[in-house]
């Protein structure tokens, strides 16, 4: 079984209504308010995901603008020239800039992962139904259906609790400033208070939902997955959406790494890389170890089985009986030689691959830091 190559954030289907069509949410499912606000969008999946950045982003750079606390440009004796600038005069950003745009990222790569893996749960469901019984075929229109109903309480109250860690980073911020509420909301502060608690709810909701997606997809292989030795490509599509799940943890450990690009101090970055691409391994690993178990018991039981009939075969000892022992023996060392892991090479390569875009910030940046002292001496 072979697909196209896809891009990390690809929407599957290519066209966006068709997606959509594919979605149906069934009774007993509900969409949350990410897949809806996608549903709705006119602009498509790269479209919405811009517009949201634009939006984030945007409203900080508003914000600090028309309250000036504190100003996007300021005179600095080391900083950069404007193009218009003829005085000779330099400038330079916030430090809080960096941290407005970070956010952002976060809070639209957030929004954009979990729209993006309801995607390709629809776009895997021919193949994990071609792959699993009839009897697992509803289970797998409830993983591209949407979240259970029964979660949507949990879902409520992991958002406000994650809500609630929003508000009192501002607090903490105000705190920190020795700023009343009244200067906090009249500063860049605004945003915070309005950005912050989205951002902490949905990214502990988004946690949450990660671990309930891999919960159900477990229980579905344990459950319902009948290997057939003769036929382990067809489990391959395992291995990618835990591939997916891997590039899911990559790309957001990519983007929180943005907090600490400094060339000056890149050895804080080095424990963030590897927690990044240790997670992303671990996530990989859990979803391809349910198949992987799977296999290497349906190996066994073929082992054993091709045992008992050598037994027999030994213990009638015909010439006829001998030539069908070799037989055997051949088949077990075919048996024993199939791959544990339902992983092509392909999707090897790639995690290898996807192993280097947590560091790939880090790098950029000090690079370019260095680039850029070469040019100015």
């Amino acid at each position: 079984m072979t697909e196209t190559a896809t891009s990390p954030l690809q929407s599957r289907p290519d066209d966006d209504r068709s997606s959509r069509d594919t979605m149906a949410v069934s009774t007993d499912r509900f969409v949350p308010f990410e897949g809806r606000l996608y549903d709705q969008s006119p602009l498509g999946f790269w479209g919405t995901t811009i517009a949201i950045f634009g939006v984030t982003f945007g409203s900080f750079l508003l914000i600090a603008h028309f309250t000036g606390r504190p100003p996007l440009l300021y005179p600095s004796e080391t900083g950069f020239s404007l193009p218009w600038e003829t005085s000779g005069q330099t400038y330079r950003t916030p430090d809080v800039l960096h941290i407005g745009f970070t956010l952002s990222c976060i809070l639209t790569t957030a929004l954009a992962l979990v729209e993006n893996g309801r995607r390709l749960w629809a776009y895997k469901r021919p193949a994990l139904m071609a792959v699993l019984p009839e009897t697992a075929h509803g289970d797998v229109e409830g993983l591209t259906g949407g979240v259970p109903r029964v979660w949507r309480t949990r879902y409520m109250l992991f958002f406000l609790l994650g809500a609630l860690g929003g508000v009192s980073f501002n607090i903490v911020m105000m705190v920190s400033m020795d700023a009343s509420p009244g200067v906090y909301l009249t500063s860049i502060g605004l945003w915070f208070l309005i950005f912050s608690p989205p951002l902490y709810g949905l990214g502990l909701r988004s946690g949450v939902d990660l671990n309930r997606e891999g919960s159900e997809i477990k229980r579905l292989i344990r459950t319902h997955l009948v290997v057939d030795l003769h036929d382990l490509e067809a489990l391959e599509v395992f291995g990618r959406l835990g591939l997916h799940a891997a590039l899911s943890w990559f790309i957001m450990g990519a983007v929180l790494l943005l907090f600490v690009i400094n060339p000056d101090q890149i050895w804080y970055a080095l424990p963030g890389c590897v927690l990044s691409v240790g997670g992303g391994l671990f996530i990989f690993y859990s979803a391809v170890q349910p198949v992987r178990e799977k296999i290497m018991a349906a190996k066994a039981e073929t082992m054993r089985a091709c045992h008992a009939e050598m037994k027999v075969l030994r213990e009638r000892g015909s010439r006829d009986d001998m030539a069908a022992l070799g037989g055997l023996s051949a088949y077990c060392q075919w048996v024993e030689n199939r791959s544990d892991w339902p992983i092509s090479s392909t999707t090897s390569l790639r995690i290898l691959l996807y192993i280097l875009i947590p560091v790939l910030p880090i790098l950029g940046s000090y690079l370019f830091e260095r680039l850029a002292d070469s040019l100015i001496s």
